[in-house]
């Protein structure tokens, strides 16, 4: 990963030889490769050809990826890029386009088997001096020759003037975390056309930078950083050759005006996603339609804060293509402008506030490819007539309320075909709706809450190739889940056979419904790829199979309200995704099983309303990523451990109420810094703790005495303190008061006496 960091050190080298005045032409000619044609009489030069022999030494190939890397003409190999006038060796490209290498580092392949460039980067890249753009791809290497900004600060005394030639520069996925002047380091090339620091780990963005110096810049992308404590820079009014700007998944919080968008007239692609931005939206629909051409044909904000509501300003931004805003605060009503928008493919106004009728311009968008409408406070009614000329359609998403509706039949013959369906609580009737069977590239389906009671259809199990995510949520479906197959008879649809479970579905949400009998026996062994088992909230009954630990890519299992019994079982050592497992809700017995907390990134575990009994095992202190531990109400014995708050240090909640745990509360929970919520109520403890910094605390229903400690009142953030039913005595703390942020106090049932503190007023 950190070969990418090599980039700007060979980039700073490289540009101490370069020409400082380029003409036209040479500029014109530079990106051009050389190809392989009697035409071309350029050949490679020899020093170029040995240096580039010497880097690929110094790199691991497993795949023979520079296998073309023979013979005397270099500008023929693979990757490899020469200036057709010149010769010169001027562009080295040797990304991985397969996407393996990508998805290695993001985690999502285990194969410790690599197929992606590693090594090291060997210095006899800093000798070719004619290089303009170089792309490492997803290399492995962690080797870097010098420091990112020593280089460049070392070399900028040689850049006395501009340089005219473009330069690519991409360090995505190098660790940069500590880079703290990152940008004034790149602002000494004013030739950089694309800079790409996408997953770096950045920590620091500056809000403000008056000597912009970067006048080529029209390539930005600085997504998936997670700056620490940063706002929307100011300084990006003054990029005004942008042409992308991608600050997506970022914690970037404060106003989007901080921007000025009337100054960024060549934007085209505006990626804001997944921040913690707030204001008007408006501010930024009317900088960026305020330009005289407007160019704008993506922007992205979904995933913010944003407030206000939509001007009619938005009609003149013509070009856009896509507009998301799902997931923000934004209200009012959908402008009447929107019919100006005839080249838009991708409409997403999900999660929202906005209200009123959708208006009908929205059918009109011939274009649209993918419509996102669900969870609004919309009003009126839509059928099916309403979708008649959408018929490029692959995604649509929309959900019901009290003064909106859907209107579709089950015969209804759709004019498009969908590869996302999803409507949430709409009546739509007792069965599935028939049309969906014919919809062949049908990938996702989500019906929640929409009042369905009949048996899944064996036609959806005919379905079982092409389904990938299958949600029907918060209905009233009932029977039993096929678990070797049942042999059926569907002779109306032509089909005999075996009715088998979806075995590449990735996500199974059958939570609060109606279904009865045991979870199948060969779950696992079917339904290999599933990352997602919601089953709560229904009849199962009988054990948790063990085929489970076939889903090796299992993150979420959800269980809980069920009827199911048997031990917990013990072989989570083979689920080493996992992050969420709620078992609460059953009739669950046994002890706390050592591997339970065997999967390192586990940040949830419900095992409460079961019967689980035993102490607490020594195991639990492996849970070091648990954000809740819930295992009330069991029969659980034994004393609080003192490692549970030298270990379990990134708990925010902890819940063992109504269990049979006594002792003393170990004051080794104070380091749990994180706590919001401490739920130790209905046991047997003898004494309470003093200094827990928490939200809430109830340890009602205990045998605490004597007064209550006057440290208490030190809680500064404490909004919920139970101590009722127990045997405390003596006064009230007379500063009470002081605990600004208390809501909710409740002392009753002890033998507490004397007046009310007046500070509690």
């Amino acid at each position: 990963m950190a070969c990418r960091k090599v980039l700007v050190i060979v980039l700073i080298f490289f540009l101490q030889s370069l020409p400082l005045l380029v003409s036209v032409e040479a500029i014109s000619t530079a990106s051009l490769p050389l190809t392989n044609t009697t035409e071309a009489k350029v050949r490679c030069i020899e020093s170029e050809r040995n240096g580039l022999l010497r880097v690929e030494l110094s790199l691991t190939d497993p795949s023979d990826h520079l296998a073309s890397w023979i013979g005397k003409e270099c500008c023929i190999w693979k990757g490899v890029s020469c200036d057709v006038q010149t010769g010169n060796f001027i562009r080295l490209d040797l990304k991985d386009t397969s996407g393996n290498c990508y998805q290695k580092k993001m985690g999502y392949l285990i194969s410790d088997i690599s197929t992606c460039l590693g090594g090291k980067i060997s210095p006899a890249l800093l000798d070719l001096k004619h290089l303009e753009y170089l792309d490492l791809g997803e290399m492995t290497s962690k080797d870097l020759p010098l420091p990112l900004s020593w280089v460049l600060l070392k070399n900028y005394n040689i850049l006395t003037s501009p340089i005219h030639l473009s330069l690519y520069l991409d360090l995505s996925y190098v660790n940069l975390s500590s880079a703290t002047h990152w940008l004034q380091s790149f602002n000494k090339l004013p030739s950089l056309v694309t800079l790409s620091l996408q997953n770096c780990d950045l920590r620091y963005i500056p809000y403000s930078f008056p000597n912009w110096n970067m006048t080529s810049l029209s390539y930005l992308y600085l997504s998936r950083n997670n700056f620490v404590n940063s706002v929307l820079p100011k300084w990006l009014s003054n990029a005004t050759t942008l042409e992308t700007l991608d600050i997506a998944i970022n914690n970037i919080e404060g106003p989007i005006s901080n921007v000025e968008w009337g100054k960024l007239c060549d934007l085209q692609d505006l990626y804001l996603t997944q921040n913690k931005l707030n204001g008007d939206i408006s501010r930024l629909v009317e900088g960026l339609s305020s330009c005289s051409n407007t160019t704008l044909e993506f922007l992205g904000l979904a995933g913010n804060r944003l407030t206000g509501q939509f001007p009619n300003s938005l009609g003149h931004l013509k070009n856009l293509r896509m507009i998301s805003i799902s997931f923000n605060q934004i209200s009012g009503t959908i402008p009447t402008s929107i019919e100006q928008l005839s080249r838009l493919e991708i409409l997403d106004f999900g999660q929202n506030q906005l209200k009123g009728a959708l208006p009908e311009t929205i059918f009109n968008l011939t274009e649209l490819t993918q419509l996102f409408l669900a969870t609004n406070n919309w009003e009126g009614n839509l059928s099916q007539n309403d979708f008649a000329r959408l018929h490029q359609l692959k995604f649509l998403a929309i959900s019901c309320g009290e003064r909106f509706s859907v209107n579709l039949s089950s015969e209804w013959i759709l004019p498009f075909s969908l590869t996302y369906f999803e409507i949430r609580k709409c009546a739509l009737g007792s069965k599935l709706p028939t049309w969906l069977k014919t919809q062949k590239q049908l990938r996702i389906i989500i019906l929640s809450n929409g009042s369905i009671s009949d048996p899944i259809p064996p036609w959806l199990w005919t379905m079982c190739s092409q389904l990938q995510f299958l949600d029907l949520s918060d209905n009233e479906i009932g029977g039993n889940l096929p678990s070797e197959g049942v042999v059926v008879d569907l002779s109306s649809n032509s089909f005999h056979g075996l009715l088998p479970l979806w075995p590449n579905v990735t996500h199974l949400n059958l939570a609060n419904n109606l279904f009865a009998g045991s979870i199948p026996i060969n779950i696992g062994h079917v339904m290999t790829k599933l990352q997602v088992i919601d089953l709560s909230g229904n009849t199962f009954t009988g054990s948790i199979p063990f085929s489970i630990t076939r889903v090796k890519q299992l993150m979420r299992l959800d269980l809980s309200d069920n009827h199911l019994s048997g031990k917990i079982p013990d072989w989570w050592a083979d689920l080493q995704q996992l992050h969420v497992i709620d078992l609460s809700e059953n009739n669950l017995s046994g002890g706390i099983p050592p591997s339970l907390c065997s999967p390192p990134s586990l940040f949830w575990l419900r095992l409460s309303r079961n019967n689980v009994f035993g102490e607490l095992p020594k195991s639990l202190s492996n849970c070091k990523s648990l954000l809740t531990l819930d295992i009330g109400e069991n029969k659980i014995s034994g004393i609080i451990p003192e490692w549970f708050g030298e270990s379990l240090l990134s708990l925010q909640k902890l819940s063992m109420t109504d269990n049979m745990i006594g002792g003393h509360i170990p004051p080794q929970l104070c380091q749990i810094f994180g706590l919001q919520i401490l739920d130790l109520s209905h046991n047997n403890l003898t004494e309470g703790n003093k200094d827990d910094i928490v939200n809430l605390i109830d340890l009602s229903f205990n045998n605490l005495h004597d007064e209550i400690p006057n440290e208490i009142t030190g809680l500064s953030a404490l909004m919920t303190l139970n101590l009722s039913w127990n045997q405390l005595s003596g006064r009230i703390p007379e500063d009470i008061g002081s605990m600004k942020q208390l809501e909710t106090l409740d002392l009753s049932s002890n033998h507490l006496f004397g007046s009310i503190p007046l500070s509690m007023t």
